[in-house]
């Protein structure tokens, strides 16, 4: 809340961010005013242990999926199912970082596979601080594990799927997301609450 550095390595320095990208996807999928219940196709090709592509699913469940579960299916059926194509949801996602100020941000896909999506400690501050406007991402962030319903053979079966963060449930956490690639090694970013005060 104050705007005070409490410790700082190496938080200019640019590396690839891996599924902390996530954020930055969810966000402009909620800033481009898309109706969250309606029901999509699963697209993509990227690998999934929930999903697969031509079920339908509503982009409340795939946001559940990429943000909790770190789902890559479902972050990229995100940004191929908001009315543009799939090069101008992620010229999108620049510009918005851009006008966050992220100025060392760079995105070159919706999931964060590959190490060109590059960021600085500072900047990805920057994107989980403009995540709290958004209840879905605390939703998200303080969920330990959540379902889908998925439909089967003609049946409808829950899916679970428990969170990527550890401290998911443990700490009250406004808005969190982990990554790990070979690139970036593992990644954690959270905005929490303790004793009255916010922490980044």
């Amino acid at each position: 809340d104050t705007g005070h550095m409490l410790s700082s390595e190496n938080s200019d320095t640019v590396r690839s961010l891996a599924s902390i990208t996530k954020l930055m996807t969810v966000l402009v999928v909620l800033e481009s005013g898309v109706n969250l219940d309606e029901q999509v196709t699963v697209t993509g090709t990227e690998g999934s242990q929930k999903i697969r592509r031509g079920m339908l699913i509503t982009r409340k469940e795939l946001i559940d999926l990429a943000l909790v579960a770190s789902d890559n299916l479902a972050a990229r059926t995100l940004a191929e199912t908001t009315g543009v194509s799939y090069d101008q949801f992620l010229i999108t996602m620049n510009e918005t970082a851009n006008k966050l100020k992220m100025f060392d941000t760079s995105y070159s896909d919706s999931t964060g596979l590959l190490a060109t999506n590059v960021s600085t400690a500072k900047d990805i501050k920057l994107l989980v601080q403009e995540t709290e406007r958004y209840p879905v991402f605390k939703n998200s962030a303080m969920s330990e594990k959540s379902s889908i319903g998925v439909w089967v053979k003609n049946k409808l079966r829950e899916v679970p799927f428990k969170n990527t963060n550890q401290f998911a449930g443990q700490l009250n956490i406004i808005s969190a997301k982990t990554g790990t690639t070979n690139a970036a090694g593992k990644c954690l970013t959270m905005l929490f609450v303790e004793n009255g005060q916010r922490y980044v």
